[in-house]
């Protein structure tokens, strides 16, 4: 019994976790974020059991998702690197969405069900190659309300589009929480660029859809 408890608690291969309620930075997700986005996380992993089919949903922490609904509206312009669920989501909040990604297999089923839902504000590429993926917004002239991170070269590509980002406008990087060099050296940049310009820096500690453990990202305003 005592083994079966440590497994649904502490989980399999989460190295750096301390248990399922913790991200990995050592957080620990508020009691009211847990009964109240617990549940939802684990309807939605029962949904993507049964389904194979992507869902409309950003795997990204569900008080995430709620504070940047709050930001967008129906004029914003949405530039995003690493595409997904957060694209078809993020699609329906915006007026046009930018997006980029380096996985072809992925690239080709997140198409499909743009297409599947008549999804048309989407600018949406493949660029495999590293030059071409970072500097995927240099080739519109364009300013944007969201800078939205959750893929690969996430240091290049902020550093590469941050000055593209509208006043007021918001940056949101997700899986802040991992041990990884590039994710952490993002970080990093952020919390210099609101140190020089000002502005707001918030953590999520939160469960997310399909996902039975606790993640973080982080937003960052600028004014």
């Amino acid at each position: 019994m005592q083994d079966f408890i440590n497994k649904v608690i502490k989980g399999n291969k989460e190295k750096h976790r301390k248990t399922r309620f913790h991200d990995e930075k050592g957080n620990l997700i508020t009691l009211d974020r847990f009964l109240s986005n617990g549940p939802k996380a684990a309807f939605t992993k029962a949904q993507s059991i049964m389904s194979t089919s992507i869902l409309e949903v950003p795997q990204i922490p569900y008080t995430a998702a709620k504070t940047i609904q709050k930001y967008l509206h129906k004029n914003s312009i949405v530039l995003e690197f690493g595409s997904g669920r957060s694209t078809i989501w993020l699609a329906k909040q915006c007026a046009t969405i930018y997006s980029v990604d380096d996985n072809e297999y992925w690239f080709n089923r997140v198409q499909e069900k743009l297409k599947l839902l008549s999804l048309n504000n989407v600018v949406y590429e493949f660029r495999p190659r590293i030059l071409d993926y970072v500097n995927f917004p240099s080739d519109y002239n364009l300013s944007f309300d969201l800078i939205f991170i959750d893929g690969t070269w996430r240091q290049k590509c902020l550093e590469n589009s941050i000055n593209q980002l509208n006043p007021g406008g918001i940056i949101y990087i997700d899986d802040t929480d991992k041990h990884i060099a590039d994710i952490k050296q993002t970080e990093k940049l952020v919390r210099n660029i609101i140190h020089k310009k000002g502005g707001e820096l918030i953590e999520f500690t939160d469960f997310s859809p399909e996902q039975l453990f606790v993640k973080q990202g982080i937003l960052a305003k600028i004014p």
